[in-house]
């Protein structure tokens, strides 16, 4: 299960803890909404909840930057106007509660993640999202919130410290998923799509194509400034702190063409030269779409010929539902 974390200023944070509750704005733009929404949607209750928080509530006072943990997941996401924190509304809202014997009061300096990210040991972790706009909300694998966890231990020797919310929060029954764009009956964003895949991926609804994945994660970042839609980890059979492999998802709303082609196979070759140290073995990459290119189908079939290597392509429909169904395409 993925770890989330919530960017806040230092006002929020203490909101946050006193009511058991997490929330994001509205961007009035309907699709970073929907991208807003799809984060959220990833979320399922009981995954593991922190909180950078980054500005210091009094003016001209140093940043804190600094990471605070852990919550849990207590709710599914939904939308609430109701005012709570002071600065704005934001109404994409989730309940978190204390994890059991996870909350710690020394929190973790934003220069001892940076070290773990130089020595590898996590890379998920954005404060940016293609450096250009503030990651208000975004995800890291559960292998690197192993390693976080073990920072909070080494920084607080007593142990975690027993702390109670004053005033939870009750959840609204508006469930956020309502909110996505719609136009003619079909979805209107890629982002849309997005958070409809993230919400069946939480879910393992498609685990008939998928397969069995033990982790997963959006929006990863790469070191070029670009995200991979989607990925998928797949834990060892018999050896359970082991990875044997990973699926790179690169996402179209309708027709997957060249130029989505040539972005999944540069993530598949970063992703084999920067994380799995060249073992292609290692890595799949899978492309979700309504159609695919010609060019891109016979693309891939000179690559499964001449390099034994395939790409699998899934076509996505709408269920009367609202729910996403994934197939095999065949090539």
């Amino acid at each position: 299960m993925p770890v989330h974390i919530f960017q806040v200023d230092e006002t929020n944070f203490e909101i946050c803890r006193k009511y058991g509750l997490a929330g994001i704005f509205d961007a009035e733009r309907g699709n970073i909404n929907d991208t807003l929404i799809s984060r959220l949607s990833l979320m399922r209750i009981g995954d593991p909840v922190l909180f950078y928080v980054g500005r210091s509530s009094i003016k001209k006072e140093k940043s804190k930057k600094e990471l605070y943990g852990v919550w849990k997941v207590s709710s599914e996401p939904f939308y609430d106007t109701c005012p709570v924190w002071t600065d704005q509304v934001y109404p994409y809202r989730i309940c978190v509660e204390e994890l059991d014997g996870a909350v710690f009061k020394t929190p973790i300096r934003l220069s001892d993640i940076y070290h773990l990210i130089d020595t590898g040991r996590i890379w998920t972790f954005a404060l940016m999202r293609n450096h250009t706009s503030v990651n208000a909300v975004f995800s890291m694998t559960a292998q690197e919130y192993d390693v976080i966890y073990d920072e909070f231990i080494k920084v607080n020797q007593d142990g975690p410290t027993v702390q109670y919310l004053t005033e939870p929060y009750r959840n609204s029954d508006s469930p956020l998923m309502k909110r996505l764009h719609y136009e003619k009956g079909l979805l209107k964003f890629e982002s849309s799509l997005m958070a409809l895949l993230a919400d069946g991926l939480k879910t393992h609804t498609y685990s008939d194509v998928l397969h069995h994945y033990s982790d997963y994660s959006m929006y990863v970042p790469t070191n070029w400034g670009k995200e991979i839609d989607m990925l998928l980890i797949h834990g060892h059979p018999k050896k359970t702190d082991t990875i044997s492999s990973y699926d790179i998802i690169e996402v179209k709303k309708q027709q997957f063409d060249e130029a989505g082609l040539e972005q999944l196979l540069d993530y598949e070759s970063w992703f084999i030269q920067n994380r799995v140290r060249g073992d292609a073995q290692m890595v799949r990459s899978i492309a979700i779409a309504q159609s695919f290119h010609p060019n891109v189908i016979k693309y891939l079939q000179m690559r499964s010929k001449y390099e034994k290597k395939n790409i699998s392509l899934l076509n996505y429909t709408g269920a009367p539902d609202g729910k996403i169904q994934l197939a095999p395409y065949d090539i």
